[in-house]
């Protein structure tokens, strides 16, 4: 997903939240993973359906017009993949298909993913191609794919620092190694990072030196999930029926995020 105090969880919080009174109790209830990634999902927020995250919410407001109820557990990126593999969690919700493909997942998106290279405001150096890193020394995630880069990151493993998720303040860990010099940058979504430079004080000293394409954020549904399929179906649907009507809008109006597939 702040001169908020929000702590950057990857631990595995447990919040529940149903779909509303509108709901039958005898709804079929679904257990959901995501992870605190802002302004995509709000971990603090998850449990009120109080800006909750523009996807979180798309999400929410899908599956409770489909019928469904559902709660959520907040888990580090990786442990979210093999635990819905295994069928622990129903679905995943904000990922790439490239993180997980053996997830089952709809056709529509729920955001667009924006990795981006930040650096040092004094750090002379610029992303133009996948060649351009081999003069740096780059922080990545362990777990994420980003694309065009996921080569020279299997590659290039000298000139790799990989944050593992597990270790707690993620983005944190990131910012500290740019300061010590430890790598000259480092890449994450633009939005999730510049949200969390902002929220520490630190945006103005840092700056955005390229950006990969975009590619769109997704829910994975467990393919041990029985009916996991056409559930996938039933939210392309639904996902369409939002676009047409202004519901899907009004969602994104409130993050001030714009529609990746206007179009449509």
């Amino acid at each position: 997903m702040k001169a908020m105090s929000r702590q950057w969880c990857r631990a595995g919080c447990l919040f529940i939240l149903t779909a509303g009174a509108t709901l039958s109790v005898s709804a079929e209830s679904l257990k959901l993973t995501t992870e605190d990634w802002p302004p995509f999902a709000i971990g603090d927020n998850i449990h009120t359906n109080t800006l909750p995250g523009f996807s979180i919410e798309i999400v929410n407001t899908a599956l409770a017009r489909l019928g469904y109820q559902f709660s959520y557990e907040l888990q580090p990126f990786k442990r979210q993949i093999t635990a819905t593999m295994h069928g622990q969690y129903d679905a995943m919700v904000v990922l790439l298909e490239s993180d997980a493909p053996d997830l089952i997942f709809p056709k529509q998106g729920i955001g667009l993913i924006r990795n981006c290279f930040f650096t040092h405001k004094e750090t002379v150096w610029s992303y133009d191609s996948p060649s351009s890193l081999a003069s740096i020394r780059l922080g990545v995630v362990s777990g994420y794919t980003y694309g065009e880069i996921d080569a020279h990151i299997a590659n290039a493993s000298d000139s790799i620092f990989s944050v593992q998720q597990e270790e707690g303040d993620l983005f944190g860990k990131m910012v500290a190694l740019m300061d010590r010099g430890r790598v000259s940058a480092v890449i994450e979504d633009e939005a999730v990072f510049g949200a969390y430079l902002e929220s520490i004080d630190r945006k103005e000293d840092f700056l955005v030196v390229g950006c990969l394409e975009g590619d769109i954020a997704k829910i994975g549904f467990s393919p041990k999930m029985r009916g996991a399929t056409a559930l996938a179906e039933a939210f392309d649907a639904e996902m369409a029926v939002m676009r047409r009507s202004g519901v899907l809008q009004e969602i994104l109006s409130k993050y001030h995020i714009e529609d990746w597939d206007s179009d449509e």
